[in-house]
C-alpha cells in the first residue's frame, strides 16, 4: 500500500535552493554597500575604499564557501552557520560607526535579518538578531568605541540610548513578525502539500483496487493521513448490500487511551458497526444526494450518519456516486474549532476521486460480466463455461459430490436459417436460451456452447436429476408455440468424484449428444461412464492429446461431420451410451 510521507518529510524547498538564494542575498547586500560608497560615502562607518575592499573580500569568502559546500555536501550546513555571524560582523564594520549611531543604512541589517529568517529558519533569524543586538550595544561601550574610531576615522554623532533601544527593539519586532508570518505560510503550504500527497497516493492506490470495499479502505487511509479528524466513516450501497467502514482519525487532543495513529478499520458486521439495508436513507442523506454538495451536521443531529458516529460534535458528510441505485456517504467528525472552507473543499476532492473510482469499478465489473455473456442469447459464453466447469470440477473433487453436464443441440437448425432467415434463426436461439435459463437452479449455469449448441452445468446433481432436467428442456422446446415444432437433442454425462476431468466430462456429454442425433434426434442420451480417451475419440469427443482439464473446442455454428443413419460398432472399452429417451426423430440433417 502506498503510504503518505510523514509531515516532517514533506519539504517545501530544498536546502540547496534556500542557501543558493541566501548567497544571492549576500551579493545584493554587497552591491548595496558599493552603491552607498559611490553615492553616499558619508553614510558608511569607514572611508569608501576600505569599505569596498572589505565587502569584496567578504563576497569572495562567501563564494569560496559555496564552492566548497558544492564539492563537500557534508560541509554545507556548518559553513552556513559560520557565515551567519560573519554577515553581521561585516555589515556592522561597514555600516555601524563608533558610538553606534543610527543611520538609514541600518536597514541593510534588517534586510539581512529578514532574508535569513525566511530562507533559513526562524531559529537562525533569532541567532542573527542576537548578533546584531550584541554589535549595536557593544558599539556604545567607550573603550570599544574609541578603538573603532581609531581604526575607522569618520565623523559620526554618538547615538543616544533611546536610538539604540529603538533600533534593537525594531530588529527584534521584525524577526518576531517575519518568523510568525513565515510559520503561518509554511504551515499552510505544508498542509496543502500533504493533502496533495495524500490525494496522489490515493489515486495511485485506487488504480490497483477495483473493488468497492478496497476503494473505501483506501479513502479512509487517505483521509486519516491528510487531515486531523476524530472519526471517519464511509458507507456504500450498491443496491444489493451496504458496506460500512469506520476508522478513528488522528485525534486533535489526547485523552485516556487516545492514539494519534488511529485505529484499524471497522467493517459492516463488526461490533459497533450497525447493519444497513439497501435503499436506506434519511433527510440528511436525501439532501446530500439531491444537491451533491457537502452537508455539515451539528452535534445531536438525528439520522443514520449521526448514529454511526456517536459522540461526534460536528460532522461533514459528502456524497459518493449517487446514481443508478449506487450511492454512498463519506463523513468525518471534526475536532473543535472553526471549520475552514478550504478543509471542506479538500474533503470534497477526496470524495470526488473516490466517487470516480467507484464508478470505474462498477463499469469494470459490468464489462467483465458482459465479457462472460453471449451477446445474442444472454447466457454464459464459452469462456464463462470453461471457467465455471473447471471451478465446479475442483469443487466436486473437494466435496465428494457429483457433477453433471448436459449438452443440447437444436435439430435441423440449418433448415431454420434457410426457411426463416438468419434473423429468424437468431430468434429461435433466444427462445431456446430462455427455456434453458428457466429450467435450471440459481446455482446451475446455462451457456451457449457454440452455434446452435447449448450446455448446462449442474453442480451437486447426479445422472437421474440431470436426465430429468434435459428431458424437461427437450419437452419444453418441442411444445413451444414460438419454435413452431422444432426439436432438440441432448447428451448427459455425470462426473463421479475422482473419475475424470472437465474435458472428459464435456466430451462424454458431447458424444452422448451425437448418439441422440444418430438414433433419431429429439431425445436425451445418457453417457454411463466418463474418462475413457479411446472411446471419446471414437465418438467424436475429446482428443486424448489435449491437456488434462481442457474443454474440447469447436467453431461456433459447426458440427463435426457424421454419416447419416449409421452407428459405428462400439469397440471394447468405449464409453457406454445408453438409456436414450424421448420421441424418435423425423428426418435427418
Amino acid at each position: 500500500m502506498t503510504k503518505v510521507p510523514p509531515l516532517s518529510a514533506v519539504d517545501l524547498t530544498s536546502l540547496d535552493e534556500r542557501l543558493g538564494v541566501l548567497l544571492a542575498l549576500r551579493v545584493g547586500l554587497v552591491a548595496a554597500v558599493l552603491a552607498v560608497a559611490a553615492g553616499m560615502p558619508g553614510e558608511l562607518a569607514s572611508r569608501p575604499a576600505p569599505a569596498v575592499a572589505v565587502s569584496l573580500g567578504y563576497l569572495g569568502i562567501a563564494a569560496v564557501a559555496e564552492l566548497v559546500a558544492r564539492v563537500r555536501s557534508s560541509l554545507r550546513v556548518p559553513l552556513h552557520r559560520l557565515l551567519l555571524p560573519a554577515d553581521v560582523l561585516w555589515l556592522a564594520w561597514v555600516l555601524v560607526p563608533a558610538g553606534g549611531a543610527i543611520r538609514p543604512t541600518v536597514l541593510l541589517l534588517a534586510l539581512e535579518l529578514v532574508g535569513v529568517t525566511l530562507l533559513a529558519s526562524v531559529r537562525n533569524g533569532i541567532r542573527v538578531v542576537l548578533w546584531e543586538t550584541a554589535v549595536l550595544l557593544a558599539a556604545r561601550l567607550p573603550w570599544l568605541a574609541s578603538r573603532l574610531a581609531a581604526a575607522r576615522p569618520v565623523a559620526a554623532a554618538r547615538a543616544t540610548t533611546a536610538e539604540t533601544v529603538l533600533a534593537v527593539g525594531g530588529l527584534w519586532a521584525l524577526v518576531v513578525c517575519v518568523g510568525w508570518f513565515s510559520a503561518v505560510n509554511e504551515r499552510e503550504l505544508r498542509r496543502s502539500k500533504r493533502e496533495l500527497a495524500a490525494l496522489t497516493a490515493m489515486a495511485a492506490e485506487l488504480e490497483a483496487r477495483p473493488v468497492d470495499d478496497e476503494i473505501l479502505g483506501s479513502l479512509l487511509d487517505a483521509l486519516h493521513d491528510a487531515f486531523t479528524l476524530d472519526q471517519i466513516l464511509a458507507v456504500w450501497d450498491d443496491g444489493e448490500r451496504v458496506e460500512v467502514r469506520k476508522r478513528a482519525g488522528r485525534v486533535s487532543r489526547r485523552g485516556p487511551g487516545a492514539d494519534d495513529h488511529g485505529a484499524g478499520d471497522t467493517a459492516a458486521g463488526d461490533p459497533g458497526c450497525p447493519q444497513l439495508e439497501p435503499g436506506w436513507e434519511d433527510d440528511a442523506t436525501r439532501e446530500l444526494w439531491s444537491t451533491r454538495s457537502p452537508v455539515v451536521l451539528a452535534g445531536g443531529t438525528d439520522g443514520v450518519v449521526a448514529d454511526l458516529l456517536p459522540g461526534a460534535r460536528r460532522v461533514v458528510a459528502l456524497p459518493l456516486g449517487p446514481d443508478e441505485g449506487h450511492r454512498g456517504v463519506v463523513a468525518v467528525a471534526l475536532p473543535r474549532g472553526r471549520l475552514p472552507r478550504r478543509t471542506v473543499a479538500a474533503l470534497r476532492q477526496f470524495s470526488t476521486l473516490a466517487t470516480l473510482a467507484l464508478r470505474n469499478a462498477r463499469l469494470l465489473a459490468e464489462r467483465e460480466r458482459l465479457a462472460m455473456l453471449d451477446g445474442l442469447t444472454g447466457l454464459a459464453n464459452r469462456r464463462s463455461l470453461d471457467r465455471t466447469l473447471t471451478a465446479e470440477v475442483e469443487r466436486a473433487r473437494r466435496s465428494g459430490e457429483q457433477l453433471s453436464v448436459v449438452v443440447c443441440d437444436i435439430d435441423h437448425f440449418k433448415r431454420v436459417n434457410d426457411t426463416r432467415g438468419h434473423q429468424g434463426g437468431d430468434e429461435v436461439l433466444r427462445v431456446v436460451a430462455r427455456i434453458l435459463a428457466g429450467s435450471v437452479r440459481a446455482s446451475d449455469t446455462a451457456a451457449r456452447y457454440g452455434g446452435e449448441e447449448f450446455a448446462l452445468v449442474l453442480p451437486s446433481c447426479g445422472t437421474g436429476g440431470a436426465r430429468r432436467v434435459a428431458e424437461a428442456v427437450r419437452s419444453a422446446v418441442s411444445s413451444s408455440a414460438e419454435l413452431g415444432g422444432l426439436t432438440l437433442s441432448a447428451g448427459v454425462a455425470t462426473l463421479d468424484p475422482g473419475a475424470g476431468d472437465a474435458g472428459a466430462l464435456v466430451a462424454a456429454a458431447d458424444a452422448a449428444l451425437y448418439r441422440s442425433k444418430r438414433e433419431g434426434r429429439n431425445r436425451v442420451t445418457v453417457a454411463e461412464r466418463v474418462g475413457d480417451p479411446a472411446a471419446l475419440t471414437e465418438v467424436g469427443g475429446a482428443d486424448p492429446s489435449l491437456p488434462v482439464g481442457s474443454v474440447p473446442s469447436r467453431p461456433e455454428g459447426t458440427v463435426p461431420p457424421r454419416r447419416e443413419g449409421t452407428v459405428p460398432p462400439r469397440p471394447e472399452g468405449v464409453v457406454d451410451l445408453r438409456h436414450s429417451v424421448g420421441a424418435p426423430g423425423t428426418g435427418t440433417d
